[in-house]
């Protein structure tokens, strides 16, 4: 009896610290994915943001509202910097991951 209580303590205690490393691994994992993805949103963000202040005319993000994409390497996806007034909002993805940049100016 006594053995068979001392294997359920030692069950519960394996399962609960497995448990809690599988959720670390999946954070750390999601801790870098999210630095591609930010860099590829403030990316075009950036890219959106000198195109309105040079102000010519050909270029996708200086209408109101405009767009711009930037293609990166890596399996790193913008899915695009949008420019609203003096708002430009960008989203970048990698591998599941999104971050969002938004610049007032």
């Amino acid at each position: 009896m006594l053995a068979f209580f001392i294997m359920n303590v030692l069950l519960i205690t394996s399962l609960t610290t497995a448990s809690i490393m599988i959720f670390d691994i999946k954070m750390s994992a999601e801790i870098a994915n999210s630095i591609p993805a930010f860099y590829a949103a403030d990316s075009a963000a950036e890219k959106c943001l000198y195109q309105a202040r040079i102000l010519a005319d050909n270029l996708e993000c200086n209408a109101n509202p405009g767009s711009t994409s930037v293609s990166l390497y890596g399996g790193t996806v913008v899915t695009g910097a949008t420019r609203v007034g003096s708002v430009i909002t960008s989203v970048g993805q990698f591998v599941g991951t999104q971050r969002k940049v938004e610049i007032f100016w």
